[in-house]
């Protein structure tokens, strides 16, 4: 990992923590949650994110049960980190970005619940 993508992990830890502990949350109350549904939810909100970036309405999605409650879960942190901080869109979208990268690795290496079961050890 390079300087920049550490500098940026650290000022942004408790916000990394905070929607991943949301994620963690859903898997924990329903334990057939798997990484595809969290990319899947990742990818929606970054998209929201960017349109709301250039100021044009979101796509319409299409998530259902426990895509949209990840997708719900997701938003709600990064909305009110958005209201109550110096935290911006552009960082949202990073930090999403970001997630979505370890939730890609970890399935890779672990499996469909790879990231899920990696990160809920600690949150």
């Amino acid at each position: 990992m390079n300087k920049a993508n550490t500098q940026f992990e650290d000022e942004f830890l408790m916000e990394l923590q905070t929607i991943e502990s949301s994620i963690v949350q859903v898997y924990r109350s329903n334990g057939e949650v798997y990484d595809s549904q969290v990319e899947r939810a990742l990818n929606v909100a970054i998209s929201d994110l960017k349109a709301k970036q250039r100021n044009v309405s979101a796509k319409a999605h299409s998530l259902s049960g426990i895509d949209l409650e990840l997708y719900k879960a997701i938003t709600d942190n990064y909305t009110t980190l958005l209201e109550n901080s110096t935290f911006t869109v552009d960082n949202a979208i990073e930090c999403l970005k970001r997630l979505r990268k370890s939730v890609q690795r970890w399935t890779k290496q672990l499996g469909r619940q790879g990231y899920l079961n990696f990160v809920s050890r600690f949150v």
